[in-house]
């Protein structure tokens, strides 16, 4: 048994699926030290499936934080983090699903690159009923370093669910802020900014894909009229996510301290731009594309030049080439 790794699954509302992850979480080659499950109030039968669970297969050493109120995810991930006391951790939703090699895989990789603090393994992408309909593939031994290319984006880029991390990454830069609805990119600009995200080609994990999942917004056919009020109510967030990675460049101390929060704090305005917070009209948008020409991507910059039409003319792009 490693004493290194705790699991810590977070669900909601995941009856149809918990044992899956369950068994994901049985079935290891190589057991963890601990099993943390946080389910955050479930109103479904979620709870009732992990309790019978734990029950008929003896696993009473798991430990089960099993909610009364919603915290939301980050609230969630955090409570299970709180009480895991292994140094590595793996941390997985209940809808997901993970391959017997997955502690084993992630392990050795940790062992054998003590300088990084995040590994990212791939995966299966599998539909509601675990049917295989893609692939997540990360390259083979990358280093995801280059802080420039987040903030471009706006994103970390690296797929959050084959994530595994060491606990540093929380002594060192506190717990999850509580005004983000979601852990993955905290956790993953954690990674990049203090020694560069490994990511690797070998397959841990069955990531679902359905219409109840986090990000669903983004994929269901709501009209634009809906889509692009979510967009500007995620730009609130985005905006909120940044303001965080610039603490975290600040108590990493990296290079070029100073160029990257400025280039942050531009992202910043660019996201206040999209949410409405301070808009702009179509010469101030062109004048702030020209100034800020750095940190702005391809898809942004349609965002900036075409406004509202140019945001729904992406969505369209995205189902016309599959990118859904």
């Amino acid at each position: 048994m490693n004493k290194n790794i705790s699991i810590v699954l977070i669900s909601y509302n995941q009856e149809n699926y918990i044992v899956e992850a369950l068994e994901g979480i049985r079935n290891q080659t190589r057991a963890p030290f601990e099993v943390i499950i946080a389910d955050d109030a479930s109103k479904d039968s979620t709870q009732n499936v992990i309790m019978q669970y734990v029950e008929t297969h003896g696993l009473h050493h798991w430990k089960l934080l099993l909610s009364e109120r919603n915290r939301g995810i980050t609230g969630n991930v955090q409570q299970g983090i709180d009480v895991a006391n292994g140094d590595i951790i793996i941390l997985l939703a209940g809808d997901d699903v993970s391959l017997p090699n997955r502690c084993e895989v992630t392990l050795d990789l940790f062992e054998k690159n003590p300088h990084v603090n995040i590994i990212a393994n791939s995966g299966f992408i599998i539909n509601s009923d675990g049917v295989t309909t893609g692939e997540k593939n990360e390259a083979d031994g990358a280093l995801v370093n280059d802080v420039i290319k987040v903030v471009r984006f706006g994103f970390p880029g690296v797929h959050p669910v084959g994530q595994a991390f060491r606990r540093v990454i929380f002594s060192k830069y506190g717990p999850l802020p509580s005004d983000v609805p979601n852990e993955d990119d905290q956790i993953s600009f954690r990674g990049i900014v203090d020694g560069g995200i490994l990511t690797s080609a070998i397959k841990t994990y069955k990531y679902r894909v359905h219409d109840r999942s986090a990000s669903s917004w983004v994929r269901n056919k709501q009209s634009n009229d809906e889509f692009y009020r979510r967009f500007t109510e995620d730009m609130v967030v985005r905006e909120r996510h940044v303001k965080h990675w610039i603490t975290c460049v600040k108590t990493a101390h990296v290079d070029n301290q100073d160029y990257l929060v400025q280039l942050l704090k531009k992202k910043v305005a660019l996201y206040e731009i999209f949410s409405g917070k301070y808009p702009l009209g179509f010469f101030g948008r062109m004048i702030f594309l020209l100034k800020n020409n750095k940190v702005i991507c391809f898809r942004e910059k349609a965002y900036l030049v075409f406004g509202k039409f140019g945001v729904l003319a992406w969505r369209k792009a995205r189902h016309v080439f599959g990118r859904v």
